[in-house]
């Protein structure tokens, strides 16, 4: 699991394993 690293407002979401089943919000951060 890559960690989610976006310089567009990174400070503002927290950060999630892109393989993280416990995230319901990677797919809006990842953008996947």
């Amino acid at each position: 699991g890559k960690m989610n690293n976006n310089d567009e407002g990174s400070d503002d979401k927290p950060i999630v394993v892109e393989d993280d089943p416990k995230s319901p919000v990677q797919k809006d951060i990842n953008g996947h």
